[in-house]
Order: structure tokens, then C-alpha cells, then sequence
């Protein structure tokens, strides 16, 4: 109702703000990653938008778990180094998405965090000398020698925020980003592969009608689901609808509760799981990263 103001709360990791429309009128919707339109399930009309951000204790924990990778690789391999890091990132990529980007400081501490991995591993060769570590010894893939890392660092979000852009027309001067090299090649970004949350809900919506459309079709003509039939749904959903295509997707369907399951193991396994909330069986593969290697 126009009576709501603002509603902060955190929940899951996300800081969120949902703002009634009924309050905007006089400015404009924002349209931009990090912000979901929230519909009247029934009239389909656009009610509120929900503002996203990582919430401080995310942030927290993030940054703990990349200071454990520094204080626990004594003299481990880089390739080990990079893949904690790397583990990390995706987990924490594939859970916020759209909601580091918004979040000024998460970007801060990731650029901090890869430096800070990209440092422990020129101290192992006992030499900081930025032209020994040209970006290609870190980011190249490890089948063409290099240390296969991801990178958050390349975010090019204006460090002269946008609100003085507005004002000037003089644009944006400073990027934040981390390393960087000569011929101003860019370093993929992880965040441009992955699909924000919204969209992935719109799409898993879709594909899952389509999918109960067609299983509506075989069942008329008493034949079976073929992957012809679903091939351009195929990686993707929400769990994916390869999940309904695998040997143990029987069991499965008996497995009730196995995310608080997953959730609760931090408390009995002393391992940490960047994947805390998700199985790759149950939901499928949430983020694909072959097109980063190939860039």
C-alpha cells in the first residue's frame, strides 16, 4: 500500500529494500542489475521493486575464507592457491550475482582478496616485480601454462561514482580494477557469464511450462520425452531439466530436506562448502564457464 515506506530486512546472505510503487511516484523505475520487479502473482501487475545487496556478514565470511586460503598455504602449490580462490569465487559469483555488483564494498574486497592471492604467490617466487607477473601468468587457462584464476577485479564500475557523472560531462575517469597490463587487453570479468538471478527465474519459469506443455504432448501420443524434444531448454531452469534426465532421479525424489542438510553440515564437517546451497543433483549445473576460458 502507498502507507509502506521502505522495507530493509536481510535474509540469506542478501540485504534487501523493497520499495512499494505506490511510493515512486515521482521518480522514474530503476532498471538495472541488482533490482527485481516484484508482481502481483495473480494480476501479473508490478507491485514493488526489491533493491539487492550483499549483506555485511557475507562480506565477512567471504573475506575470512580467502584470509584462511593466505594463512593455510604455507607452502602449498600455486595451482592450489588459485583454486581455493578460484572455488570461493564461484561460489560466492554463483550465489549473489546480480547483488555484488550493487555492492560497493564487495567489489572493493574482491579486487583487495585477488590481490592479496596474486601477492602470496609472487612472495612464494620471493619477488613482487610487476613485469616478472605480466595478468597472463595468473589468468591463462592452466592447459596453456598459466594458473587458470578468475577474476572479479576487472568490474568497470566508475570510481568517480555515477552521481557526480550525472552532473559533469566530463565521464567517468577512474576505473576500479586490479591488475592490469600494457596493451589494455581486458581480463574477462566472471560476473558477465553469469545469468543475474531475475532473468533466471523469468527464463526457468518459461522453460518449465514449455516442459510441461510438451510432456503433455508425449503423454497424448503415448510416446516418451526425447532430448530432441527439449533440446533448447536443456542447462536451463531452476533445477535445471537435466536433473529430471539422470540414473538417479528416482531417489532423488525421496530425498526431502537435503538443502537444510547441506546447510547444516558446516556444524559436522570441518570442510568448508562454497556450495552450501546447492547439489549439483538435485538443482544441475548452475553456472557454465566455458565461454570464460575461451575469452
Amino acid at each position: 500500500s502507498k502507507d509502506n515506506p521502505n522495507l530493509l530486512f536481510n535474509m540469506g546472505g542478501f540485504e534487501v529494500r523493497i520499495k512499494p510503487k505506490a511510493r515512486m511516484h515521482l521518480e522514474a523505475l530503476a532498471h538495472r542489475d541488482g533490482v527485481w520487479n516484484l508482481q502481483h502473482e495473480a494480476t501479473k501487475e508490478m507491485t514493488a521493486q526489491a533493491f539487492l545487496r550483499v549483506d555485511e556478514q557475507s562480506l565477512r565470511t567471504f573475506e575470512n575464507r580467502v584470509r584462511q586460503v593466505l594463512m593455510s598455504s604455507g607452502s602449498t602449490t600455486f595451482t592450489k592457491i588459485a583454486n581455493k580462490w578460484n572455488t570461493a569465487l564461484i561460489g560466492l559469483m554463483t550465489y549473489f550475482r546480480e547483488a555484488v555488483v550493487n555492492t560497493q564494498e564487495m567489489l572493493d574486497l574482491l579486487v583487495k582478496c585477488e590481490n592479496k592471492i596474486q601477492t602470496r604467490i609472487k612472495i612464494g617466487l620471493n619477488s613482487k616485480m610487476p613485469s616478472r607477473f605480466p595478468p597472463v601468468v595468473f589468468y591463462t587457462p592452466k592447459e596453456l601454462g598459466g594458473l587458470g584464476m578468475l577474476s572479479m577485479g576487472h568490474v568497470l564500475i566508475p570510481q568517480s561514482d555515477l552521481r557526480y557523472s550525472k552532473q559533469t560531462d566530463q565521464g567517468v575517469t577512474h576505473f576500479r580494477s586490479g591488475m592490469s597490463h600494457e596493451e589494455d587487453q581486458i581480463i574477462p570479468n566472471l560476473f558477465r557469464y553469469m545469468q543475474p538471478w531475475e532473468s533466471e527465474f523469468i527464463d526457468s519459469q518459461r522453460v518449465w511450462a514449455e516442459y510441461a506443455l510438451k510432456r503433455q504432448e508425449a503423454t497424448a501420443q503415448n510416446r516418451r520425452l526425447t532430448l530432441e524434444d527439449l533440446e533448447d531448454s536443456w542447462d536451463r531452469g531452476i533445477p535445471r531439466i537435466n536433473t529430471l534426465f539422470q540414473k538417479d532421479r528416482h531417489t532423488l525424489a525421496y530425498d526431502k530436506g537435503w538443502r537444510v542438510r547441506t546447510d547444516f553440515k558446516q556444524y559436522q564437517v570441518l570442510r568448508q562448502n562454497p556450495f552450501w546451497w546447492t547439489h549439483q543433483r538435485h538443482d544441475g549445473k548452475l553456472c557454465n564457464l566455458n565461454n570464460y576460458r575461451t575469452d
